[in-house]
């Protein structure tokens, strides 16, 4: 420290004279005696790789071959020694922070090293200003710089976390997309078909449905017409031959001629009465059953007749002589005792012969019946009017006495069972579609028959909402699925749940039913309700001979339009939807209660 006063002289000339030769000076060779300008820290706004050094030659120490001034000077050691004071007193980095990179090295101090200066990768190149809208940087991260510029969280989707039902959509990024929807062919919903689904798309949606079965069959070709039809009007079976069915003639010779269906319609006559007589020169031996000679007399003279009543005469021998025969008489015919020549009693006369006192016969006596009659129907009739049998009558006779005389008394009826399309009426009776009673009142026809029991549809149909709100009816049992709604015949009880259900709503479609009168306005149940899901069903398989009726009425046909029924559906609520059907085609479907819809009311014959 002998020349601490000297050096510290000098530094300070250098200051105040020589500052711009300070920086620059020449680069130092590796033998050369510098001193750092401690004094000077360089800014940190600054560039520190313009910092120049002077060199400075000390006396005496150059001249006492003392090559350096370092922390091995005898006067003692330096200000800064440790590398952790670079910051502290140049504002340098003792070691670049990570991960940025070292621009070189200084030695501030002999023995002391700091960095120069440190800089950012150049993989540090993303910020909000290019990396943006659908991307965010990512990644580490140097002075506001990122190293990464990736899709933002929200672009996540593809085809292995988006897939069945669902497919990404909207905005991509990087093969992803930034929402996960459902694929449009999954949002149809399947057709509800009445006799299965024709065809599917990808998501298993019914699309189209299959035709009625009964259309593809083919009619059958009848001789002697059709017997029943399908739901398709195509004819299923034929009427058998009506000669099948005829009664065949007794015959006493075996019969002359059959019908088509091989039973006798005539007989033949005696066949002895086809033969010629034999013609005999001496008489005929013998005849047959129609009196025709079959064998001729031999010429062997016939003997004298004897025991004859009224004497005898002289006949032919049959031989060319003569012989004796008995003398005929003439008759004279009179009635029996009680009995008249005359007839005052008609057919039913008891009868007999006029008699000769020879034993002859010949002509006819009468006298009164000798019976009371007794009345009874033809094979085919019955003593009950179709009416009460709740039947079709066809014809009607008269009761004939069972004695087989022309006496008759009282009507007979002849009935069939009624078909769907006969026409219902006021007094309870059925007729023909094409035998319209005239000063009857028509109010139904009949629409379909479950065993024995016969149903009649309205002639008259209104449009009804099912009910006036939603709730859950607890006295209808719900139909969750086709089958349980083509089962459903349950109609006159729904009605009469609905109607008397203690609820918060009004039910005008079965309301209406319950107190429809086709002749007058009714009030109270008349009979007649609102079909169940399941009678509609079976209804519309005969919508076409329900129309063609109605059309022979003058009454308003069957739309293709949907028709309530009293039964409640499950479908998505049970307390808001009920079954409809399309009579036309048989189309099932639930509806919304409070939707108006026709209705056509039905009753048990």
């Amino acid at each position: 420290m002998k020349y601490l006063n000297f050096i510290c002289y000098s530094l300070l000339l250098m200051l105040l004279f020589n500052t711009s030769s300070l920086y620059a000076a020449p680069p130092l060779t590796d033998h050369t005696t510098h001193t750092p300008l401690s004094l000077m820290p360089e800014p940190l706004s600054g560039s520190r790789d313009t910092l120049k050094l002077a060199a400075t030659w000390w006396l005496p120490d150059w001249q006492g071959s003392r090559s350096s001034r370092g922390s091995a000077d005898d006067g003692g050691g330096d200000i800064v020694k440790d590398d952790s004071d670079c910051m502290k007193h140049y504002n340098l980095y003792a070691t670049c922070p990570s991960p940025k990179l070292s621009t070189g090295v200084v030695h501030p101090v002999a023995g002391m090293t700091c960095q120069k200066s440190c800089y950012c990768p150049s993989e540090y190149k993303y910020t909000s200003s290019n990396c943006s809208g659908n991307y965010t940087v990512s990644g580490g991260s140097c002075d506001g710089k990122y190293n990464d510029c990736v899709c933002k969280s929200e672009f996540k989707y593809n085809s292995s976390n988006c897939s069945g039902e669902n497919q990404p959509s909207g905005t991509s990024c990087g093969g992803k997309y930034n929402s996960c929807t459902i694929r449009p062919e999954c949002t149809v919903s399947s057709k509800d078909c009445t006799y299965g689904c024709a065809g599917y798309n990808s998501c298993n949606r019914c699309t189209s449905c299959k035709s009625n079965p009964d259309c593809d069959v083919s009619s059958k070709s009848c001789s002697y017409g059709c017997a029943s039809y399908n739901s398709c009007s195509k004819c299923t079976s034929c009427k058998a031959n009506p000669d099948c069915s005829a009664t065949p003639v007794s015959c006493t010779y075996g019969c002359a001629s059959s019908n088509s269906c091989g039973i006798c319609t005539s007989c033949a006559g005696n066949p002895d009465c086809n033969v010629s007589s034999k013609s005999c020169d001496y008489g005929c031996a013998s005849t047959n059953s129609c009196g025709k000679c079959t064998s001729c007399k031999s010429c062997t003279p016939a003997a004298n007749e004897t025991g004859c009543t009224y004497g005898t005469e002289s006949c032919s021998d049959g031989c060319g002589g003569t012989r004796l025969c008995c003398k005929g008489h003439t008759h004279s015919y009179s009635c029996p005792s009680g009995y008249s020549a005359t007839n005052s009693w008609g057919s039913s006369a008891q009868t007999t012969s006029k008699t000769c006192s020879c034993g002859a016969a010949s002509g006819t006596c009468y006298k009164a019946p000798a019976h009371t009659h007794s009345y009874s129907c033809p094979s085919g009739y019955q003593e009950t009017s179709c009416t009460v049998t709740k039947q079709v009558q066809t014809e009607t006779t008269s009761k004939v006495c069972s004695s087989g005389d022309d006496a008759v008394s009282g009507t007979c009826f002849k009935c069939r069972t009624p078909i769907v399309g006969d026409i219902y009426y006021s007094d309870g009776s059925i007729s023909d579609k094409d035998d319209i009673s005239s000063g009857k009142t028509p109010v139904g026809i009949v629409a379909y028959i479950d065993g024995g029991n016969i149903f009649a549809i309205s002639l008259t149909e209104v449009l009804k909402t099912w009910s006036s709100g939603y709730e859950d009816v607890s006295c209808l049992t719900d139909c969750v699925s086709l089958s349980d709604a083509k089962s459903d015949m349950n109609g006159k009880s729904h009605t009469q749940c609905l109607v008397n259900y203690n609820g918060r709503h009004n039910y005008p479609a079965a309301e209406y039913c319950n107190t429809f009168s086709p002749v007058s306005s009714g009030s109270g149940s008349n009979g007649w309700y609102l079909p169940a899901i399941g009678e509609l069903y079976t209804i519309s398989f005969n919508y076409n001979t329900i129309n063609l009726s109605l059309k022979k009425l003058s009454k308003t046909q069957i739309s293709s339009d949907f028709y309530w029924s009293s039964s409640k559906s499950d479908y998505s609520d049970g307390d808001n939807y009920a079954w409809r059907i399309r009579l036309s085609d048989s189309a099932l479907g639930s509806t919304a209660k409070k939707n108006s819809r026709s209705i056509r009311c039905v009753i048990a014959l």
